[in-house]
């Protein structure tokens, strides 16, 4: 092969690979945004309830939630971090 094909294959290669890290990061911002609904909708919940042994269950799906979110947002900086790298070298 020609280098020019060599360079094309190359590139297309590489740019699958950017479009896969873009699908997979809004695929998760969507899941993030969706936790985010979720979560503001379980804390008007709460607020709402009186009894506190009813709150225990509320505050811990909270807490489940929050800490997925936490995830999801790292995994996105990761991904943005090595978007940059890929693309700066």
């Amino acid at each position: 092969m020609k280098t020019k094909k060599l360079l094309k294959k190359v590139r297309e290669y590489l740019d699958s690979d950017r479009r896969e890290q873009i699908k997979r990061s809004k695929s998760i911002g969507k899941v993030l945004k969706e936790l985010k609904e979720y979560e503001r909708a379980l804390k008007d919940e709460l607020h709402a309830e009186e009894n506190e042994k009813d709150c225990e269950p509320i505050q811990k799906e909270i807490d489940v939630i929050r800490a997925q979110r936490k995830k999801g947002l790292a995994i996105l900086k990761e991904i943005k971090r090595t978007s940059k790298e890929n693309s700066a070298g």
